[in-house]
């Protein structure tokens, strides 16, 4: 989407992610840039380190945890934190949003 509206010219400029150091390359926009995205061209490359959290209502305590939503690629990188949560917890269910 973001690579489709700078295309269209409704944006001058779209910032999306091509690797992770945690998860490897993100192929669905590589490939798309490489392969759909004629009139773009990568301007700058920066590296950022994320740091996602986990999100509750006040008061919530991580044992009565049984639902996550994330995006695909964050549930990827808390993997580890998720087995654990996911083991003391008796099974959480994992659901991915496109959007976080």
């Amino acid at each position: 989407a973001i690579l489709d509206s700078v295309q269209r010219g409704e944006y001058d400029l779209g910032i999306v992610p091509i690797e992770s150091s945690t998860t490897g390359q993100y192929a669905q926009h590589y490939t798309y840039l490489v392969h759909r995205c004629k009139n773009l061209r990568v301007l700058a490359e920066t590296s950022h380190r994320l740091r996602p959290c986990l999100a509750a209502k006040p008061g919530t305590d991580t044992s009565s945890i049984k639902n996550v939503v994330s995006h695909p690629q964050v549930l990827l990188w808390c993997g580890q934190y998720l087995a654990a949560l996911d083991e003391k917890n008796g099974g959480i269910r994992r659901d991915t949003a496109t959007s976080t």
